[in-house]
């Protein structure tokens, strides 16, 4: 059974939160050699960060003196915010503890994943992953291929699976910090094994389960109609529907059939796509 006093049950969010935004920034900005340090280490400060600003603003405690009415003597009345009956400032200490710990792993994560000792990896994985990072944020730009051809190919899908967006799904609420730009943050990679594409689509998460399903049949159609030009026509095709970290959908096949494998909700899963990106 949960216990708090107060507003403390803001303790344990602003902590998620703090090292889960923390993680994900790490794990971003640090890439695939630092990320996973990177992470845990800003997780940790972030965590402990948004704890310590909960205790020191909202969550600090508050003594006020009143007068008793019956007989004028003054009245003193404390509010305090707690969880499992541990104040919030104790909560901050300890998440500093905690945030200490992280740091120390992180950094020895940091020093082995940064050394130059080779790492064995199935193909095409180093080259998703650095796909991933490019349409991770719109500070990297919004369309990329491995050739000339191929990031026209991601400039046309994208405009194209714009229009189908705002055609078929209804726009909701915008978030005023979005690190897409509101853009598709588009991939494509050519080869002779077919063609892929990787697309971040702008506040993915925020869609219904429809629009979800909607959005992915719309970029494979997308996708279709884009490399039907091609001279030879791709043998194979593949698209990856994905938001800031998680892919949605990956839909493989022919361009005239799809084999769907819907909510992906792990990167190191998309096998078929890591074939495609040899």
């Amino acid at each position: 059974m949960i216990i708090w006093n107060g507003h403390g049950i803001l303790i344990p969010i602003f902590g998620i939160i703090g090292l889960v935004g923390g993680t994900i920034l790490g794990a971003m900005i640090g890439g695939e050699k630092l990320g996973a340090g990177l992470g845990m280490m800003m997780g940790g400060i972030f965590g402990a960060g948004l704890v310590w600003l909960y205790a020191l603003t909202i969550g600090k405690t508050v003594e006020q003196v009143l007068q008793d009415p019956k007989t004028g003597r003054p009245v003193r009345l404390r509010r305090s915010h707690s969880f499992f009956f541990i104040p919030a400032f104790a909560w901050a200490i300890l998440a500093s503890i905690g945030a200490t710990g992280m740091i120390v792993i992180g950094t020895v994560t940091m020093v082995s994943g940064g050394s130059d000792t080779p790492v064995v990896q199935a193909p095409g994985v180093g080259e998703l992953k650095a796909a991933e990072r490019l349409i991770s944020t719109k500070s990297n730009g919004s369309f990329h291929g491995n050739t000339e051809e191929a990031e026209e190919l991601a400039r046309r899908f994208a405009s194209a699976s714009s229009e189908m967006r705002d055609a078929l799904i209804e726009k909701g609420k915008t978030s005023k910090i979005s690190l897409s730009g509101g853009d598709f943050l588009t991939y494509c990679q050519m080869s002779e094994h077919g063609t892929a594409f990787i697309v971040h689509v702008p506040g993915l998460r925020k869609f219904s389960d429809e629009a979800k399903t909607l959005m992915c049949d719309a970029a494979w159609f997308a996708a279709s109609q884009v490399v039907a030009d091609l001279v030879p026509a791709p043998q194979n095709l593949a698209v990856g529907v994905r938001g800031v970290v998680l892919y949605e959908s990956i839909l493989l096949g022919a361009p005239e059939k799809i084999l769907k494998t819907r909510r992906q909700t792990d990167c190191s899963r998309a096998t078929a796509l890591r074939i495609r990106m040899c």
